[in-house]
């Protein structure tokens, strides 16, 4: 499936929870199966339902920063590797988000990871972004951010705690940010 389209949800192969049973112990298989059981059960929620769900869920994976947890300064865990390690930085939980909202059957074509500065600290952060109306101009599009520092789904224009420095689609395309950090 390509990030812009979105498909039918279809039940994980038994193969798959026990090869990661195998590989990384039966609490990951419990991790893993528990995600596909939240998936399986909630296809047919509105997407502000899913939202808050997914960010809610997924926000209970612990923050390690990749000097921890892969011994690499920079690490982008795959969304398995993600679950099975139980934890990953900021933009391993938007990516976990983004692949979870896709099997919920919400089109990539809504979906954005959103590179941000936290104010506060200056520390770099990633969020996902969810875009209501991904044909409108980008000056008129309104986003929801799913972020792992909170469980509340915001619009962009309310998460003055961040300013925004550029977001990416699924397909690669890079749009910067005009945000001054004042709004």
């Amino acid at each position: 499936c390509t990030s812009g389209q979105s498909f039918e949800y279809q039940e994980w192969s038994e193969n798959v929870f026990s090869h990661v049973e195998a590989e990384y112990g039966g609490m990951a298989a419990k991790r893993l199966r528990s995600l596909h059981d939240m998936i399986r059960d909630n296809q047919n929620l509105p997407v502000m339902e899913k939202l808050k769900l997914v960010n809610t869920t997924l926000n209970q994976l612990p923050w390690i920063a990749d000097s921890v947890h892969w011994k690499q300064t920079d690490y982008w865990a795959t969304p398995m590797e993600t679950i099975t390690t139980f934890g990953g930085d900021c933009e391993d939980i938007a990516i976990v988000k983004w692949v979870t909202l896709v099997h919920l059957g919400i089109s990539g074509t809504h979906l954005r990871l959103a590179y941000a500065r936290i104010k506060r600290t200056g520390e770099n952060h990633m969020v996902l972004v969810y875009i209501e109306n991904p044909d409108d101009k980008p000056q008129q599009q309104r986003g929801w951010v799913l972020d792992n520092y909170i469980n509340q789904v915001k619009r962009g224009k309310d998460r003055t705690d961040l300013w925004a420095i550029y977001v990416t689609d699924g397909r690669g395309n890079l749009a910067l940010i005009a945000d001054n950090g004042k709004e």
